[in-house]
């Protein structure tokens, strides 16, 4: 697909909308695939992060399902 010239008027980036929409549609159970993996991966290494450095506050370790993430000093926070 090669990128589209027309995309400062209105019909331009409809045109591109549509395409990008057949586009997906057309390959839909490759994107579906990819984003299923992505995600197991990332819950995986949540999953295996929790386990491996357990409670911050006790330092006990617990099965990742009773670990949550929490913020030790507010005032440290990056973003809300």
């Amino acid at each position: 697909m090669s990128p589209r010239k027309d995309l400062d008027t209105e019909e331009g980036r409809q045109k591109a909308r549509d395409d990008y929409k057949r586009h997906y549609y057309k390959h839909q159970d490759k994107y579906l695939v990819r984003n299923k993996a992505k995600k197991n991966e990332i819950r995986s290494f949540l999953q295996q992060y929790k386990e491996f450095h357990g409670c911050m506050d006790c330092k006990g370790k617990f099965p990742y399902y009773v670990l949550d993430f929490d913020h030790r000093d507010p005032s440290l926070k990056k973003f809300s």
